[in-house]
């Protein structure tokens, strides 16, 4: 990864020291670039020099008549190359380690559209002047999408390439020379990517008596400051209005007006899967669940009171205690009795901390065979091996059951789910022209984002291909509790076909950080009919205010396939000061016929994201709706 600094120029007085900060970097994963705007004599004389040594990594530019503070930026950008945008003015200079922190740094957290470090303060002659930072360095607070403190920001920063050209590069104020370009940035980044904080002092600002912004008075910087909220606002959708004309700025949250199926698009991602999960005891998920432990020579028999016939793929979850390393064999018997397997398959598996989960999948030559028993047997690469092999349980005629998901090739089988789902739209009132559906090999999160942007409508429902909206009062009452508990995010309970539960009130492990759902497998006995504000929803079935879009950018499409992608953006959501709401009055049915492969590598990608904010794994704070039914 390299790190473009660019430097736009029009004092010459502090150049020098600048460059050299540059030249000293300890790690040379760099590129300089000047924009000369116009300045003083002496700045020019000092670029012509450098342009003299014909450096690789330095180039020079000039502009025909002076640019102003953001236009310089933006010519800079333009011409620059470095996945990271490390913004310098010609007074200040950079500590040793920049370059060096700030790469490392956005290596590690892919998500961060800025990097934002410590800065300390040197006088014209560059000693150090004892003073503390006017800008917080804290996360940004955020009421409703809106952000509170819009002043908390300063040098030095480094931002992703791909996010600022995203938000439309650098602007700033025409009537003020072009100024404010820093704070505009800020607020266009978050609405894309996350603002991170690395809490290390990499940069020197310079104290000086023609510091640019001292050509501006308080009440100067209140108006642009003021602009630059307004503008957020108009730009992320936003159901508020700023009270107070200085920072830290206050809102008043504007009530949301009556909503009707009409105000919804419908966005739904489509994979085409033609494998049938074959019921050869009862419909997933089980009413409980048990293990089977991952010891040498351990074996796990279920016998098919059905045989299975056609069978082209099985999944076993598995869940360990510690490290595992070793091979999970399966075997299948065309009779109950059958001494010799007419199918034997082997995976390895690989888990190198405890409390990893994991999907693993055998995919069999499909075979005019029929199957009436299997046999699971695990083989350790070492004797001691902590872990567990995670079965969910059924309640069937002959007892409990360990269920394996099987599945067999059908011919349009996947068209037919989505047909199944799109029949219960249209019966719900909605109109076909409100109805997005996107099929392209990407991921979930792609495939949305992709769909979002072919919508006009203030709401935005996603769905799976294989969800079905179970009656026509399902969307009236997500709008009716989205409106009186003023949320800007709902979802349903979800069934399976048979009618238990897929997923009642969702919750998070708060130390494993697992997400997780209520109810899974159990009988629909009322338990979870209630309405709760929580802390992430499925995807599945998910009606959204469109300013939640707006405001985070959607949904994070460093996501695999299709699993953790929605509890990434609902806590993104909550993270901006938006509400989730789970309304479980009314429900939403979940064939769950398609897999994804990459569920450890998602789940590792949640939780290194978000460790570090525990305050959204908890309960949100109980409230009552705001607005009566």
């Amino acid at each position: 990864m390299n790190c473009a600094i660019e430097v736009p120029v029009i004092r010459g007085g502090w150049l020098i020291q600048c460059i050299d900060s540059v030249l000293q970097q300890a790690s040379p994963n760099w590129s300089l670039s000047f924009l000369w705007d116009q300045g003083d004599a002496l700045s020019d004389r000092i670029l012509r020099a450098v342009e003299a040594l014909e450096h690789p990594r330095i180039r020079v530019y000039r502009s025909p008549g002076r640019l102003g503070i953001a236009r310089a930026r933006q010519y800079l950008t333009e011409r620059s190359v470095g996945e990271l945008v490390l913004p310098l003015d010609d007074d200040d200079v950079l500590h040793p380690q920049a370059v060096a922190r700030f790469v490392q740094t956005a290596t590690k957290r892919p998500w961060a559209g800025i990097l934002r470090a410590r800065r300390d303060f040197i006088d014209d002659r560059g000693a150090p002047v004892l003073m503390k930072d006017w800008f917080a360095f804290e996360p940004r607070s955020y009421m409703k999408g809106a952000t509170l403190d819009v002043t908390n920001h300063s040098h030095p920063y480094a931002i992703r390439r791909s996010v600022l050209l995203a938000g439309g590069g650098w602007k700033g104020f025409e009537d003020y020379q072009y100024a404010g370009e820093d704070c505009t940035c800020f607020m266009e980044v978050e609405e894309n990517a996350e603002i991170e904080l690395l809490d290390e002092t990499l940069y020197s600002y310079r104290i000086h008596g023609s510091r640019t912004s001292l050509q501006y008075d308080r009440s100067d910087a209140n108006e642009m400051w003021a602009r630059i909220a307004d503008d957020s606002i108009r730009r992320r959708k936003l159901r508020v209005e700023r009270v107070n004309d200085s920072p830290p700025f206050s809102y008043r949250p504007i009530a949301r007006p009556e909503l009707s199926i009409s105000d919804i698009d419908f966005v739904i991602p489509f994979i085409e899967n033609n494998e049938r999960e074959i019921d050869y005891t009862a419909s997933r998920p089980g009413e409980r669940a048990f293990t089977f432990p991952l010891a040498a020579d351990a074996r796990f028999i279920q016998e098919l009171e059905t045989p299975v016939n056609g069978l082209s793929r099985l999944e076993v979850a598995i869940a360990t205690n510690g490290p595992l390393m070793g091979r999970l064999r399966l075997a299948l018997f065309e009779d109950a009795a059958a001494f010799s397997p007419a199918i034997e398959l082997e995976e390895s598996l690989s888990f190198f901390k405890a409390f990893e989960f994991d999907m693993v999948g055998f995919r069999a030559r499909e075979s005019g065979g029929s199957f009436r028993r299997m046999e699971l047997m695990f083989v350790p690469d070492a004797l001691d091996c902590p872990g567990e092999l995670f079965l969910h349980a059924l309640r069937g005629p002959a007892g409990d059951n360990a269920l394996l998901r099987m599945f067999c090739h059908e011919p349009g089988f996947g068209r037919g789910r989505l047909d199944h789902c799109l029949a219960s739209i249209t019966r719900s009132g909605a109109d076909h022209r409100a109805i997005h559906v996107i099929e392209k090999r990407q991921s979930s999160s792609a495939n949305r984002n992709e769909a979002f942007r072919d919508t006009t409508r203030p709401l935005i429902c996603f769905l799976d291909d294989d969800a079905e909206l179970a009656s026509n009062e399902t969307l009236p009452g997500m709008l009716k509790s989205m409106r009186e508990w003023d949320a800007e995010l709902i979802g349903p309970k979800l069934l399976t076909p048979s009618g238990r539960l897929y997923s009642g009130v969702p919750f998070v492990n708060p130390v494993t950080l697992e997400a997780s759902v209520g109810g899974l497998g159990h009988a629909d006995n009322g338990d979870h009919d209630v309405t709760l504000l929580v802390p992430w929803l499925p995807s599945t079935v998910l009606l959204v205010d469109r300013a939640v879009m707006h405001a985070t950018g959607g949904f994070d499409e460093s996501y695999v396939g299709s699993q953790h992608e929605d509890v990434d953006f609902t806590l993104r959501a909550r993270s901006r000061g938006f509400s989730c709401l789970y309304e479980g009055r009314v429900a939403a049915l979940h064939h769950n016929s398609l897999r994804n492969g990459g569920f450890r590598r998602n789940s590792d990608y949640l939780k290194t994201r978000w460790r570090g904010r525990p305050d959204l794994f908890v309960w949100p704070e109980p409230r009552q709706p705001r607005v009566s039914g």
